[in-house]
């Protein structure tokens, strides 16, 4: 009797045990999704962010050159 409650226990573990495997495998497969769509919005973010700052440079060194030429100044070589 004692062997076959041991061996209900043990099948009862097991099963739990294959569970919770399942479980960890799903989740690592979440993580590892979650990871790179993280990685994907970061370089899509980058990206936009550098765009932004070349076009906002590019426009002030222009409202630059448009204001020295109001002022009859010349325009300094590196802004050229």
């Amino acid at each position: 009797m004692f062997k076959f409650i041991k061996g209900i226990k043990e099948a009862k573990a097991q099963k739990e045990a294959t569970r919770i495997e399942e479980i960890n495998v799903r989740l690592a497969e979440e993580r590892a999704k979650h990871e790179r769509i993280c990685a994907e919005f970061a370089a899509k973010e980058v990206a936009r962010l550098e765009a932004m700052r070349k076009e906002s440079g590019e426009k002030w060194k222009q409202r630059f050159r448009e204001e020295c030429e109001l002022q009859g100044k010349q325009v300094p070589a590196y802004m050229k």
